[in-house]
Order: structure tokens, then C-alpha cells, then sequence
């Protein structure tokens, strides 16, 4: 009888809704972003809203190379698609290069017909993060620190946050970053950018630049041979991290069918005397689709999609009974 109870308590959709998972966390790190050369992939994300500045803008859009971790901002006043694909056709496809993928999270600019039209005759691919799991977005790294950097400038007057954003960005392209050993523009450009007049050679005694084809040969060679450094040091911190994330994690693989509860992540409204502490934890779902190991297609029951989730906010069932039961 005591097993029959187990089962059956384990089958309430109350407790499936309102109950934490006592499991331990699940999905382990997924792959590196394969890249091997400059643009190749190219990440973007929307930070904001901020208070209005003198210029009215309330939004960063910021872009970064994953591999030489470039990257460029645009204050804007309101984010659309057609300010997304303005910024990635003029400041990075007709300057940079056309990239293979663009990682970006599931915001209505990013999935709008106007942006996915853009894209298309270029052949580039989507990718998008799952829902509440920024960690899938390179650029989530630079927005740790674009916050840090506005908050060492604003102050008490919140409203200049983007006064100093051009001098910002010129500091992270050309401070060594910690994970390639290089500053981004010289994996960019092969050559480190001056910050001052008195950095250049006075006396005109330099040697003359030998723009010979085969030492301009040579050169590219020597900077492709840093940017491979560069991956073999993003190739050591990527395994580092793993170690360290997969440490208390378990791997958990879903089929299409599947049944789970979701994560709701509810937002308390005092308006509608709504407290996001005494509302559902879970809501029941089914998986449409496998994006990958960790990563999800949902619908709910009655066939709403749900988007796209990360296994980390899935609570499992498992078949049993003929019903289905938490594990």
C-alpha cells in the first residue's frame, strides 16, 4: 500500500506544479561554438531598458565576433527589427564580412519576418538561445562587463549611461582579453591600435615596410598563427569551465512526446494582488521538437507552443502505469 501512495502522490498535478525539483540539476555544458576564422560567428543581444538619456536612447545593441570577441555598440531609442538589421548590414556585413551563424536570444526583433527575410539570401544561420538561459550567448560575457563599466561612469545621474559608450567599446577592443591572450583588434587587424601621437616612431629611422608579396605572405601567416593560438586558449578555458560546471550536473536526454513541467518563472503584480511566490512553480508541457541534449521545442497540452527551453528548467516524467509519473 505504502508504494501504491508513492505513486499515486507522485501523480498529483498540484505537487507536480507547486513542488521544486529535488533532483540534481540537469544538462551538462553543451559545445563550443565551432569557429575558425574572424566573423565567422557573430552574437548580438539587446541590453535594457535604461532611463532615458539626454538623446532619448533607453537600449544598447551590442554585437561581438566569437572568436577575436570585437565588439560594437549602438545606443538606440527603441530596438526594432528594422534598427537590428540597419545596424548588422552597414556596421558588420559592409565593413567585417558575412558570418555563417548569428546567435541572438528569442526576442520579438530577432525573430520578427523583417529580420529572418534579411538573412536569408545571405544564407546565414539562426541560432537562438532557449528561454531564461543566457549563458547560450557569447555575448552575454561582454554585457557583464558593459554593466560594470556604466556603472563606474554614471554615478548618481543615471541618464548619461551613454555618454561615455564610445570610450567604453574602444577599451574592450583593445584590452587583452583573458580567454583569447589577445586584444580584440589585433586578432581583428593584426596591429594594436594607438591611444596616443607619442606611441608612433619620431625619429623616421624605422625600417621601411617591405610590402613585397611574399613578405606580405609571411605576415598574414604570422597573424593566422596567433588567431589558431587564440583558439587553442579559448579551446583550454571552454574544458576548464566545463569541469567546473558539469561537476553537479547529470545528463538527461527527451524525445518528441515526451511529457514535462516546465519552469514558469511568474512575476508578481501587486495591480492584480498577485505574489509570484504562492503561484505555480511548474506548468505541464510536451516536446515538439530536439534542438539538441539540453535544448527543447514545448508545447503546452492543448498545442500552444511555448518556445524554445533548456533542459535545466524541465522537471522529468517518466512513463508508468499506463500514467505518468515525477521522478
Amino acid at each position: 500500500m505504502r508504494t501504491d501512495i508513492a505513486k499515486y502522490v507522485a501523480k498529483c498535478p498540484t505537487c507536480l506544479e507547486t513542488k521544486p525539483d529535488g533532483n540534481p540539476v540537469k544538462g551538462l555544458m553543451g559545445k563550443q561554438v565551432e569557429v575558425s576564422e574572424p566573423w565567422e560567428v557573430t552574437a548580438t543581444d539587446i541590453m535594457g531598458p535604461f532611463p532615458p538619456s539626454s538623446n532619448q536612447n533607453r537600449y544598447l545593441v551590442v554585437v561581438a565576433d566569437c572568436l577575436t570577441k570585437y565588439c560594437l555598440l549602438l545606443p538606440v531609442r527603441k530596438v526594432t527589427g528594422k534598427t537590428i538589421v540597419k545596424f548588422l548590414k552597414e556596421q558588420v556585413f559592409l565593413v567585417y564580412g558575412v558570418p555563417r551563424v548569428i546567435i541572438c536570444d528569442n526576442g520579438p526583433q530577432y525573430t520578427s519576418g523583417e529580420f529572418r527575410s534579411f538573412l536569408k539570401p545571405y544564407g546565414i544561420k539562426l541560432s537562438y538561445n532557449a528561454l531564461y538561459h543566457p549563458q547560450h550567448n557569447p555575448v552575454e560575457r561582454i554585457n557583464k562587463v558593459l554593466r560594470a563599466a556604466l556603472g563606474s561612469y554614471v554615478s548618481q545621474n543615471h541618464r548619461t549611461w551613454d555618454k561615455n559608450l564610445p570610450e567604453i567599446g574602444f577599451a574592450l577592443r583593445t584590452a587583452v582579453h583573458e580567454s583569447t591572450g589577445y586584444a580584440p583588434t589585433f586578432l581583428n587587424f593584426g596591429r594594436q591600435l594607438k591611444t596616443s601621437a607619442a606611441e608612433y616612431r619620431k625619429d623616421g629611422t624605422g625600417e621601411p615596410i617591405d610590402d613585397t608579396r611574399d613578405n606580405l605572405s609571411a605576415r598574414l601567416k604570422d597573424l593566422e598563427a596567433i588567431r589558431m593560438e587564440a583558439l587553442e586558449n579559448l579551446q583550454k578555458v571552454y574544458c576548464k569551465n566545463r569541469k567546473a560546471y558539469d561537476l553537479r550536473r547529470r545528463e538527461e536526454t527527451l524525445s518528441v512526446g515526451h511529457t514535462v513541467w516546465k519552469r514558469t518563472y511568474a512575476q508578481s503584480d501587486a495591480t492584480r494582488h498577485f505574489s509570484a511566490k504562492l503561484a505555480p512553480r511548474y506548468q505541464q508541457a510536451i516536446v515538439t521538437r530536439v534542438i539538441s541534449p539540453r535544448i527543447y521545442d514545448l508545447e503546452d497540452i492543448e498545442g500552444s507552443p511555448l518556445g524554445r527551453w533548456h533542459i535545466k528548467d524541465l522537471k522529468l516524467t517518466q512513463k508508468g502505469a499506463g500514467m505518468e509519473l515525477a521522478m
